[in-house]
């Protein structure tokens, strides 16, 4: 699904219930009241105020809101991104989900990412740091994605026809998810902090657990339950966030801190072989954020019904996600789809339907590989990925 056709069903939708869309304008304040916010905003050069009984903050790690709340806390960990979107690149309908080249270099370990897009191929190369000054600048970072480019995608950069770049960074916070100390006032996204350390995706934590906002904030609102102490039921604690900041820390290092170059690769290679001797539930919550907030395309798309399971599992699209409550419970709103045989390789990927995603593992001491990609049916309306709306 398009970006573009995806904001376009959700305007027309908006509109059609009722909603009023205020574009090209800026938040400029809010103001708590017993009985509601006030919203100053600035539209074109002029000031317009809004009214509501409860303010959602979608406006990202940059919200005033939430660097108030914040009050300058430092992050905790910060994962530098830069790529683009280029062609020129040999046919590939392959996408990698995680891929290292390289030992560390300049106390970073580099990581890549890769998939087809409508306009060539995009490219990402990303590391996890602190906050550092002796960090690379994103410029820095910038050029050894140019150089390591090459090596990466078989190909003289000299034939890549660059059509943008793209670089930014994502702050972590352990103190998360952030609960706003206002009433009337409910973070998602990466407003809320709630996106695991290792996939850092604030949208992927909202869009994942989309049915139970949306539900916990009509009641919120029905019955008047719009406290601070309210609203941050929910956004609770989970404690998967906890396991994967151990994990992030595993893959990177301090700047201060002497390790062996090839170690955090071998540690990876080691961690990956022994996850998928269980298959491909074994090996999807790592990446995934380990059934935090975010994960990739889902191991496996097979529609049988299948037992609940506790436990990190990647959900299917539209086939419902858990996670844990308050009480500790675990919460099923859909069947998880089934793993991937133990003894199940990329060989043998026609036993599974005929759009199949499936992985390839490959470690040695000095690089780790894991792919992902996609076997298409000759029409793709009728693929499992199409139905679910990817």
């Amino acid at each position: 699904m398009t970006r573009v056709f995806l904001l376009a069903t959700l305007r027309q939708r908006f509109l059609a219930d009722g909603g009023q869309l205020c574009e090209q304008t800026a938040f400029t304040s809010a103001t708590v009241y017993g009985d509601g916010v006030r919203v100053a905003a600035r539209s074109q050069g002029t000031e317009i105020h809004l009214t509501t009984r409860l303010l959602i903050d979608a406006m990202g790690h940059g919200s005033p809101l939430v660097q108030q709340a914040r009050r300058g806390q430092r992050p905790d960990s910060v994962c530098l991104v830069v790529g683009s979107c280029a062609q020129g690149f040999p046919p590939n309908l392959t996408g990698d989900l995680m891929v290292s080249l390289t030992p560390l270099q300049n106390q970073c370990q580099y990581f890549w990412e890769a998939f087809p897009a409508r306009e060539g191929r995009t490219t990402y190369l990303f590391t996890y740091v602190d906050v550092d000054p002796a960090r690379p600048s994103l410029e820095q970072l910038f050029a050894e994605y140019l150089r390591l480019l090459p090596a990466y995608q078989g190909i003289e950069l000299a034939q890549v026809q660059f059509k943008r770049a793209l670089y930014g960074f994502f702050p972590c916070y352990q103190q998360s998810p952030l609960q706003l100390p206002w009433n009337r006032m409910l973070p998602v996204g990466d407003s809320s902090g709630s996106q695991s350390p290792l996939s850092f995706g604030g949208f992927g934590a909202m869009v994942r657990h989309l049915g139970r906002l949306s539900t916990g904030i009509d009641q919120a609102l029905r019955q008047e339950c719009l406290q601070r102490d309210h609203l941050a039921l929910l956004q609770p604690y989970q404690p998967s966030l906890s396991v994967t900041w151990l994990f992030q820390r595993a893959m990177s290092a301090r700047v201060e801190q002497s390790l062996a170059p090839d170690q955090i690769n071998q540690l990876l290679g080691a961690v990956f072989q022994s996850m998928a001797q269980f298959g491909g539930s074994g090996v999807a919550p790592l990446p995934s954020g380990c059934g935090a907030v975010s994960r990739p395309f889902p191991v496996v798309a097979d529609h049988s019904p299948s037992p609940s399971r506790t436990g990190c599992q990647s959900p299917s699209p539209g086939r419902g996600s858990s996670f844990t409550q308050l009480d500790g419970s675990l919460y099923q709103s859909g069947n998880l789809h089934p793993p991937i045989p133990a003894d199940s390789s990329t060989d043998s990927v026609d036993q599974f339907p005929q759009w199949q995603p499936a992985i390839r593992l490959a470690a040695s001491p000095r690089s780790l590989e894991l792919r992902q990609w996609s076997r298409y049916s000759s029409n793709m309306a009728d693929s499992p990925a199409a139905q679910h709306g990817y």
